[in-house]
């Protein structure tokens, strides 16, 4: 077929946003964007190729293809896509009917990357796999219940979001109406808190489980529940645990209230179907030698029809090799968890008993012996027919203790009948073992309600206590007591039932001896329980006298997080025995008590992190705010309320910038979403003092400074995003203040250096006139003069040339800065020797000398590092001290990247009083007729360290000379 034309097309593609092209309605692309091509890296010559599906994938193009050219059809798949890399991606991929004119002839296909979306879901859905634990949030206006992809699979349904009133469709009926009003109550709330209910589910694939739910609402009090939120776990294995043990409470009260053989039994069948079993009978053994099915009930009343009849036509001999016999002779219980058609075809059987017992429908069975003091009198047989169910190793010791109790009622039934011949003892002993079973149905009846009362609380006391409570009244004239490790002690924290010697708690309060009382230490050194069926009083040697009423105990360590945390004593005033039933009650309490334990311990550890931040927060002068995963605003603390003027309200993005009154630094325009520095950091992205101004409705605007980032959790998924907000108002408006007051000041000592620079070197010419005619005025006139007139002339002439010195370093002040040239290196020895040379004629004339060590190369301005020597060796020749020749010694060493110099003298020294007004221009400390200066060389050289970059400082001791230290940067020797 001919393709139709693609003029056109190339600008019409470039203006979508994500990789497009245009295609025949086989799939050859005719024109791409520029998107698409540097997605795949295919030139505008390549466009004809087919699109670079996975091999695997092209059956599913194909299929889109196919669907987008329906009338009106919008068609989309995810498809495996070659990028430029040359990898293949995950690729959501649209196509569609499209033509620029005419009826539509073409193809509008988009691609859009989900590669790394995907990856991030498959890691979420393995993680959720593995915990179980699955999630959903409820939008409460809508009524749209989104799950996340481990929820889907735990109910097993496909379909997200799903209205709220289908999901609810699935919960039993019996348990809708908590479930709505749990999910009511949540919406309504006015302050968060987590809810929980529990509840019967419909799964997709037909079965049925129990499903946990821990709740609560996302809003806040001004803006309460937009949303629900929502974990889920699959609590089956527990609830049927709970069942359970609620079938052997209710299974041990039937038998225990009714001495009629036939009536009990049947009533334990009918209690075991449907909660354990599909099929249950009891087989009793007839004088004939069958095993008699004496009670029987079926789920399906059909079923149940065809196997009266199977029992009718093949009645079970004891010698039989089928598995109620076996199990009666061998007194060994049989599971077999899968039973095949195989299985059954094997059997040594007739071709109708075969029959009979396929139309039974055995998926699985578990049978066991009824037994009582070693000698069985029947055999108790479950079946399970329904697909997706079937017996465990973990279902035997279960029925082996209904079983037992099936026993046990059969032989209290025998007693009675014998009781009614022996009179009065007999009935005793009925009553007695009757009262055991009532005892311990009402101990399982508790230990039932025992999970759910761990669950619900949280004081370590109240945990033990409940616990101590379900094992005391297991026990009859039982005793309990709990002990963690103190200080090397055993202290006891817990007691219950009362001993008969009055004396025993004061002495077990004084503490146990850690390391000398075997029947605390063992268990918790081992980590295994430990039973004494005849107690020795010398295990717990510090209690020993008081507990010699004491018949047996059984010690179990309380293990929270794999680690013991405390014993669990429990005991008895008569020597009995620890049977294998009391013994996994007893360990499994001491479990759910170490469980429990380590929950409330998390849980207050939790609290006490959130008061911590809540303060935390609270104590910040900055602004925080956060969002979650969807964008939601979730978090504001008092700083930013203050801040914007306004509570939190959870707003999506787009609203932020309009809401809060964010905007540019100018103050001009509002942000755009994507520059919205919580937005930003939501998206991904590290923020770092992002400058914008807040304009609350009420107040003065402020400008802060934003950082922040993604909230990420241990998987790397986004969880959110926080954001720090900074009022910098007042310090840019101080910076601001200081900025100008700087830039004065350098205007005016700039000014200032300018004028002394042009007074200074005015007044040379003046100078120049009085020191010229007083010389001619000497010259021409001095024969003429008397001795006052002679002197007045010398005061002029020396006047002159004083003010002459003073204009020169005034001149040499000013020029510091005025007439500088670029630092450059410099041989700062080879400058010392030309300084020595210049001052020759006055260390020749004082009787000095200058030395040095080795002196570096420095960054210097040459001129100005010469004349800093020079006043410096200067000062040392004139404020030398009589009679003692001057000395100067030069040394430097490194100091970082600076060089620190010292310039020693032996002269008259300073006073510390005057180490710091000495560089103060003008400030002399000698009288001008003892020594000659104008008290500028310090402030001059000062200001040329300075210039330079260094310090220049003094250190002194009066009449013996003084050392200048100043320091400048290094340099590199220059090679020529």
């Amino acid at each position: 077929m001919s393709e139709p034309p693609a003029a056109g097309l190339p600008e019409f593609l470039d203006d979508l946003p994500l990789p497009a092209l245009v295609c025949t309605r086989e799939g050859v692309a005719l024109a791409v964007n520029q998107a698409f091509t540097e997605w795949t890296g295919q030139t505008p010559g390549n466009q004809r190729e087919p699109l670079p599906v996975h091999p695997d994938d092209g059956e599913s193009w194909a299929r889109l293809l196919e669907r987008a050219q329906e009338p009106g059809g919008v068609a989309g798949a995810e498809l495996r896509l070659r990028a430029a890399s040359g990898a293949y991606r995950w690729c959501r991929v649209r196509g569609r009917l499209h033509s620029p004119v005419g009826p539509p002839t073409l193809l509008l296909v988009t691609v859009q990357d989900v590669n790394d979306l995907k990856e991030a879901g498959e890691q979420l859905r393995l993680m959720q796999e593995a915990s179980g634990l699955g999630g959903w949030s409820l939008d409460v206006a809508a009524g749209q219940l989104t799950m996340m992809p481990e929820t889907l699979r735990q109910l097993e349904l496909t379909e997200t979001p799903l209205p709220l009133t289908a999901f609810l469709e699935r919960v039993h009926e019996e348990d809708r109406e908590e479930v709505r009003a749990t999910f009511a109550q949540a919406a309504e709330s006015a302050s968060p808190q987590t809810l929980r209910v529990e509840h019967r589910f419909l799964r997709g694939d037909g079965r049925k489980v129990w499903l946990e739910h821990h709740l609560r609402a996302e809003g806040n009090v001004s803006h309460p529940a937009a949303r629900l939120l929502g974990t889920v776990s699959d609590s089956t294995a527990r609830k049927e645990a709970e069942l359970r043990l609620t079938l052997l409470a209710r299974a041990g009260e039937t038998l225990a209230q009714n001495l009629d053989v036939d009536e009990t039994l049947q009533r334990l069948t009918r209690l075991t179907v449907p909660v354990l079993a599909d099929w249950c009978a009891v087989y009793l053994l007839r004088p004939d030698g069958t095993l008699h099915p004496q009670a029987y009930t079926h789920r399906d009343p059909e079923r149940g029809r065809v196997a009266e009849a199977y029992l009718t036509a093949f009645p079970q001999r004891i010698d039989d090799m089928g598995a109620v016999s076996r199990v009666y002779r061998e007194n060994v219980p049989v599971l077999l968890p899968r039973i095949t058609d195989e299985m059954l075809g094997a059997l040594p059987i007739s071709e109708e008993q075969r029959r009979l017992l396929r139309a039974f429908g055995f998926g699985s069975s578990l049978l066991v012996p009824l037994a009582v003091r070693g000698q069985v009198v029947g055999t108790l047989s479950l079946a399970l027919y329904q697909a997706g169910r079937s017996f465990s190793e973990g279902d035997v010791p279960f029925v082996q203790e209904l079983a037992r109790r099936a026993a046990l009622a059969l032989e209290n039934a025998r007693l009675y009948e014998q009781a009614r011949g022996r009179g009065a003892d007999l009935e005793a002993r009925v009553a007695e073992r009757t009262a055991e079973l009532a005892a311990r149905t009402q101990a399982l009846e508790a230990f039932a309600e025992l999970s759910r009362d761990l669950s619900a609380q949280q004081d370590p006391a109240a945990l033990v206590g409940r616990a101590q409570d379900i094992l005391v009244g297991l026990l009859p004239q039982g005793v309990s007591t709990y002990y963690e490790l103190d200080a090397g002690r055993w202290r006891l924290q817990s007691s219950r039932g009362t001993f008969r010697n009055p004396a025993v708690r004061p002495v077990l309060e004084l503490g146990l001896p850690r390391g000398e009382t075997p029947n605390v230490d063992r268990p918790f050194d081992t980590g295994l329980p430990f039973y004494q069926e005849h107690y020795d009083p010398g295990t717990t040697p510090a209690a020993a006298a008081q507990l010699q009423d004491i018949g047996a105990t059984a010690t179990l360590p309380v293990l929270v997080g794999g680690e013991p945390r405390g014993v669990l004593v429990v005991g008895t005033h008569e020597v009995r025995p620890w049977a294998a039933p009391e013994r996994v009650l007893l360990e499994t309490t001491a479990r759910a008590l170490g469980l429990a334990l380590e929950r409330a311990d998390a849980l207050r550890e939790l609290q006490r992190e959130r008061v911590f931040l809540s303060g935390v927060l609270r104590s910040l002068s900055e602004g925080i705010v956060a969002c979650d995963a969807s964008g939601r605003l979730t978090l504001f603390n008092e700083s930013t309320a203050e801040l914007h003027g306004l509570p939190l309200a959870p707003l999506p993005p787009e609203r932020w910038a309009e809401h809060y009154g964010l905007y540019h630094p100018d103050g001009s325009r509002h942000m755009r979403m994507e520059e919205v520095p919580l937005y930003r950091a939501w998206r991904g992205e590290q923020v770092r003092d992002v400058e914008m101004v807040v304009r609350p409705r009420e107040g003065e605007s402020r400008l802060v400074l934003s950082v922040g980032g993604p909230v990420l959790g241990e998987g790397g998924q986004t969880l959110g995003a926080v954001v720090a907000m900074r009022d910098v108002t007042e310090r840019y408006q101080a910076e601001a203040a200081l900025r100008e007051a700087n830039e004065n000041l350098r205007r005016s000592n700039q000014e200032l250096e300018q004028f002394a620079y042009v007074a200074s070197h005015d007044l040379q010419t003046p100078l120049r006139a009085v020191t010229s005619f007083a010389g001619l005025l000497q010259k021409r006139y001095g024969e003429r003069l008397d001795a006052r007139g002679h002197t007045y002339l010398s005061h002029i002439v020396q006047g002159g040339e004083r003010m002459k010195r003073l204009v020169d370093d005034l001149l040499a002040f000013s020029r510091v800065h005025t007439q500088q040239r670029p630092p450059q290196p410099v041989d700062s020895a080879n400058t010392l020797r030309e300084v020595v040379e210049l001052l020759g004629p006055e260390l020749e004339a004082s009787g000095g000398w200058v030395t040095s060590g080795p002196l570096p190369w420095v960054q210097a301005d040459e001129g100005q590092l010469s004349r800093l020597l020079v006043n410096l060796i200067g000062n040392a020749l004139k404020y030398r001290r009589p009679e003692v020749p001057p000395r100067v010694h030069v040394t430097a060493q490194p100091e970082g990247s600076l060089w620190r110099f010292a310039v020693a003298d032996n002269g008259v020294g300073i006073d510390a009083r005057y180490h710091e007004q000495v560089f103060v221009p003008f400030q002399r400390l000698h009288a001008q007729d003892d020594i000659e200066g104008t008290g500028l060389g310090l402030a001059v050289s000062r200001k040329i360290v300075e210039r330079h970059g260094g310090q220049l400082w003094l250190e002194s001791v009066p009449g013996q000379g003084s050392t200048f230290f100043l320091t400048l940067p290094g340099a590199e020797r220059e090679v020529s």
